[in-house]
């Protein structure tokens, strides 16, 4: 049980410090300007993973389909070894994944949004992967991020407030390569009051999110103090370290 606990914490702390980056760094990373787009020559079919740097969408799909296949296959067999139908298959797996979410519940390692969410995905990849993700698993996955977006532009916000800047103007100056004690330095502000700032307006969107059912307070706790051991590199964060 406390690995499973371990397990959602991980991933709702890595979402929110990506996200907590992404927001901070918005639109950093630049894509390709329109003149070098348009005097790049399109891509065939066979050459597209190479020149655009993009996957190859129908080897992925490809693969996937082997992959269900065997998947499928698997599943056939299991069944026919138990002496039942693929249904009542899919029937008990999907009882216990719920039975194990739901004592999770109990314990206080999930919360029930959590578990109806992870119930939902694990019903979705009974049935195979697809790639793109089909808008239910999307849906699904994005239900397990504690954060709207809102919030994660209301921690923006904050931190460019405690800049004496307007979220734009720091997206400007974060897309011109400094980070965040750069700008403090050039603002005449104590880097310290960023750091706190930065985990004071963390915390009051994750105390929110606790309040709405969709973390535990000790999923919380965690994530503050991986917040509080990541924070000195967020400071020092800048765009072209997002590019390596």
């Amino acid at each position: 049980m406390h690995k499973s606990r371990n397990w959602i914490v991980a991933i709702t702390g890595g979402l929110v410090a990506l996200a907590i980056i992404a927001l901070v760094t918005i639109n950093l990373v630049s894509g390709p300007s329109t003149a070098a787009a348009q005097a790049a020559p399109t891509p065939t079919a066979t050459t597209a993973a190479t020149t655009s740097g993009k996957p190859d969408l129908a080897q992925i799909q490809a693969k996937l389909g082997e992959f269900n296949q065997l998947f499928g296959d698997f599943r056939k067999n299991l069944a026919g070894r138990l002496n039942i139908s693929e249904d009542q298959l899919q029937t008990a797996v999907s009882g216990a994944v719920s039975d194990t979410t739901a004592q999770l519940v109990k314990d206080g390692k999930l919360t029930q949004s959590q578990a109806d969410h992870i119930n939902a995905l694990s019903a979705e990849f009974s049935k195979g992967a697809t790639f793109p993700p089909d808008a239910n698993v999307i849906s699904q996955v994005a239900g397990l991020i504690p954060l709207s977006m809102d919030q994660f532009k209301q921690i923006e916000t904050d931190v460019a407030t405690s800049l004496n800047l307007q979220p734009s103007a720091l997206e400007d100056q974060i897309k011109a390569g400094n980070s965040l004690t750069d700008i403090a330095k050039a603002q005449n502000v104590d880097i310290q009051k960023v750091k706190d700032a930065t985990l004071t307006s963390l915390k009051t969107q994750l105390d929110a999110a606790v309040k709405g059912g969709k973390l535990t307070q000790a999923q919380e706790d965690q994530i503050n103090q991986q917040a509080s051991k990541f924070i000195d590199k967020l400071v020092t964060f800048k765009a072209s370290d997002f590019k390596k």
